[in-house]
């Protein structure tokens, strides 16, 4: 069963929904060469407000940086245009339904996920199944205090702008519209049923899944959100993972060029997995060792 989609998917701010109510360390990778040193965190985009993950060592690293890497622009008006495309995406074409591209069974998994998190799954229909799929993990993750301001990310970029580093965005918001919108109409009725089952079939997952982030549990990452959707929503897996974390590898090798420090902020489920950062940057000849 697909554990990641309700954790890592939002609509604007994107992915990986996980609380965090406890001093922790999640974990921190560490690439060198005679001149250059890139950190590698993976992050949470939206937190509780009693989340305490920014380790003293996580927050050396950034302080040492001279420039911070984000997946993607947070301010206002990025998010804005990024709205509106997905606005413009959202909708299925006149005379197709959500009720009557899903099977019976699927469907009323859908139902019962849009009841727990007080949609009425009626009012969605006319919604494309990936849009469907992020308005649940997004409630989901919302009914359960988390906030996307308080997210890793927008904690780093404040920290590294107050420091005076430089920011370098991996893709703009509308890539990652681009990214759901351009799923076939499978691959989004995968990502649907899968997040249904995971709201219904496993209501405490954000609990198991920060435990294993604060605690830098990589393996249990790499299970719970990278294998589990690459099982059940293989193409959703290799259009927000896989390729994305290819397209990465080129950036960042990129950066290695120029002598200094980076600090590298993304998902943690792009750290974790058989496509991972670290992987791909060690077939790159770079040498990456976990600092903690």
């Amino acid at each position: 069963m697909t554990r990641c989609l309700t954790r890592w998917l939002h609509i604007i701010a994107v992915w990986l929904c996980l609380a965090a109510p406890a001093a922790a360390e999640p974990a921190l990778w560490r690439v060198a060469d005679d001149d250059t040193q890139m950190y590698l965190f993976g992050t949470v985009h939206i937190l509780h407000p009693d989340a305490d993950w920014l380790a003293p060592e996580t927050a050396a690293a950034l302080d040492a940086a001279d420039t911070l890497v984000l997946e993607t622009e947070l301010d206002p008006a990025a998010q804005r245009s990024a709205a509106r495309l997905a606005e413009e995406h959202s909708y299925l074409p006149q005379g197709e339904t959500l009720s009557g591209l899903m099977s019976n069974a699927d469907y009323d998994l859908f139902r019962r996920a849009a009841d727990s998190v007080n949609l009425n799954a009626a009012h969605m229909d006319t919604l494309r199944p990936w849009m469907a799929s992020l308005s649940l993990s997004l409630i989901f993750a919302q009914l359960q205090g988390q906030d996307a301001e308080i997210g890793a990310d927008r904690v780093l970029m404040r920290r590294a702008q107050e420091s005076g580093a430089d920011l370098v965005f991996l893709e703009s918001p509308e890539d990652q519209i681009a990214i759901f919108a351009g799923l076939s109409r499978q691959g989004e009725l995968d990502m649907l049923a899968a997040t249904a089952v995971e709201i219904v079939m496993t209501p405490d997952i954000l609990d198991t899944l920060d435990e294993a982030w604060l605690g830098g549990d990589v393996e249990t990452l790499s299970d719970l959100a990278a294998e589990g959707m690459r099982k059940d929503a293989p193409e959703l897996y290799e259009a927000a993972l896989a390729e994305r974390n290819r397209n990465w590898t080129g950036a960042l090798t990129a950066l290695m060029g120029t002598p200094g420090t980076v600090f590298v902020a993304v998902g943690a489920a792009h750290l974790a997995g058989p496509d991972s950062l670290q992987i791909l940057l060690e077939e790159q000849g770079l040498a990456v060792e976990r600092v903690r």
